[in-house]
């Protein structure tokens, strides 16, 4: 939800295959309920978005943690247009990881986003199903950051920043590391759905904790 009426996203009811969609013009963004409210600790998360960017900042985040100070998580893009995510290894820092793709304005992505603190800790991004980066350095066993309140969607907090310019059709969050096989299946929902028909993420419901839908607001 958005209060303010100027800055709250608009509903493009064609915005992707035909599909409803939120659009955010680089100024706009909503809270997306407390769903993700005890992150802290946690050993693994799984993300997935499907968006398409119509211009990029410097760090675009479309749903993040909605916390002061480091937020326990952010999925979208760092470097300016390349996938990207943030996990908190304390209350004022955080480990990135950007791909090593350069992506482009007017393209629907398929966005997988991985963070599993279990054996050597690892952050991974996927881009349609393409492996586009891997950061092991400095990943934390668990998640740190400052608790939170819930879920930002189209910037990093309920107060704005790091706005996302773009059109979001669907995003998946679970609380856990899904496996490969797992991730290929819910990949294979969001490619069929936003390009064919496809009414449900398989039967990967493990761990679900948040799963938003455009045409479903």
């Amino acid at each position: 939800e958005q209060s303010s009426a100027s800055l709250q996203p608009t509903l493009n009811t064609g915005g992707i295959n035909g599909r409803p969609c939120l659009e955010f013009d680089g100024t706009e963004y909503m809270d997306g309920g407390t769903y993700l409210n005890d992150t802290n600790g946690l050993s693994g998360l799984t993300c997935f978005i499907v968006c398409r960017v119509n211009a990029f900042a410097s760090v675009n985040a479309v749903v993040a943690q909605n916390a002061s100070g480091d937020r326990a998580f952010q999925f979208g893009f760092e470097s300016t247009d390349r996938v990207g995510f943030r996990i908190a290894t304390g209350t004022s820092s955080h480990v990135t990881l950007a791909g090593t793709t350069d992506l482009s304005t007017d393209t629907t992505y398929v966005l997988s986003y991985r963070y599993d603190g279990s054996g050597t800790p690892t952050m991974e991004a996927w881009v349609d199903g393409v492996l586009d980066g891997t950061l092991t350095a400095g990943v934390p066993a668990t998640i740190g950051g400052n608790g939170g309140s819930g879920l930002a969607v189209g910037a990093r907090a309920s107060s704005g920043g790091f706005q996302f310019n773009g059109i979001v059709g669907e995003a998946i969050i679970y609380r856990r590391a899904l496996n490969d096989t797992e991730r290929g299946d819910v990949e294979a929902y969001l490619t069929e759905r936003w390009q064919q028909h496809a009414d449900v993420p398989g039967n990967v419901t493990d761990g679900l904790r948040y799963y938003i839908r455009a045409e479903d607001l």
